[in-house]
């Protein structure tokens, strides 16, 4: 049976470990890839329509914002 492996993952700045820092590939697509070579699914990427900001304080402002205005779907909205 064919698996098919869909996925939301952020690049760019990031923080963990105690300090912001860039990353090319975020944590979630590194482990959609594992699982795909794993199971030979396919995978598909979860992209928005207005991706965040690259900056990581300027992202968690914007997701923040998005959750407490209870909408989380903005282009729904």
């Amino acid at each position: 049976m064919a698996a098919l492996i869909a996925y939301y993952s952020r690049a760019g700045e990031n923080y963990f470990g105690g300090a912001y820092r860039r990353i090319a590939v975020g944590n979630t697509e590194k482990a959609a890839n594992m699982l795909a070579e794993l199971t030979g699914g396919e995978l598909y990427k979860i992209e928005q329509e207005q991706p965040y900001s690259e900056d990581y304080k300027t992202c968690s402002a914007s997701c923040w914002a998005t959750a407490t205005t209870g909408c989380a779907r903005p282009t729904a909205c």
